[in-house]
């Protein structure tokens, strides 16, 4: 006999990242999504309800716990004090936050491919996904928007060989994790568009972006691959030295109009 679906309870599931990958989970026979949101609005509202989550519009950590989640999955716009958050400490829930819920349920054994960068995550992610799926691969995805030419902004791998290919923010994960959420997603490959000094109230200055960025790339295997953009003097600060592992270029080159190596 099979096991019984894993409950999963999201903690403020209207926002944008919260919201795809619940509906995400909703799909899968091995998950049964609900949640909670007391700013839910459309299109995110629709989107839930067409998924079959079950979002109740307020806090209520007695329905919460009367459901009995194996999982309650901890938005990073949760801190102490949320109702739903203390009943799940006080009663021992296992908590995880969105990016390892992405990283365990999404991602699990597929190719990673993690797309970073201070500015251009949303279209490299959406034009990476395309090429992939054009090229007949039907990789996983998680993209902060819906993508032109996809029903959905996130989805898991599919076929043999599996690829998920990932938005990945340097904001922090929860409030009990403020590592980047782009650590939890093991990229195989990982790309870096730019980085430049953004989030001023997580970061302290350009060195500090840096860092983040630094431990980030430092998680790709020997036989993994890393992109950036050439000419990028920021990132050479960061990332040098590295241990050996394959790079590659990306970008047009100003005097011909041809591609980058």
């Amino acid at each position: 006999m099979s096991a019984r679906p894993q409950k999963v309870w999201f903690i403020r599931v209207g926002g944008t990242a919260m919201g795809s990958v619940a509906a995400a989970l909703a799909q899968s026979p091995d998950h049964v999504v609900r949640g909670s949101e007391t700013d839910l609005y459309e299109p995110m509202a629709s989107y839930l309800a067409a998924s079959g989550v079950d979002v109740q519009r307020e806090f209520n950590p007695d329905a919460m716990r009367a459901w009995g989640p194996d999982v309650v999955v901890v938005g990073n716009a949760v801190s102490r004090g949320n109702e739903e958050l203390e009943a799940a400490l006080d009663h021992g829930l296992a908590l995880v936050s969105l990016p390892q819920a992405v990283a365990q349920w999404l991602i699990g054994e597929a190719a990673s491919y993690v797309v970073s960068g201070t500015h251009g995550k949303t279209t490299t992610t959406c034009m990476l996904t395309h090429i992939l799926q054009e090229a007949g691969r039907e990789p996983g995805f998680m993209i902060g928007g819906i993508p032109g030419n996809f029903e959905v902004s996130c989805r898991p791998a599919a076929g043999e060989n599996p690829i998920f290919v990932s938005e990945g923010d340097e904001y922090d994960s929860a409030y009990f994790d403020k590592r980047s959420k782009f650590i939890h997603y093991r990229p195989r490959v990982a790309i870096v568009n730019n980085i430049e000094f953004d989030h001023s109230d997580i970061f302290r200055d350009l060195e500090d972006v840096k860092r983040t960025f630094r431990h980030f790339v430092r998680l790709v295997p020997r036989g993994g691959r890393s992109s950036r953009r050439p000419g990028m003097p920021t990132w050479t600060m960061c990332c040098a030295p590295m241990p050996t592992r394959r790079w590659c270029g990306s970008g047009l080159k100003r005097a011909t109009g041809k591609p980058g190596a």
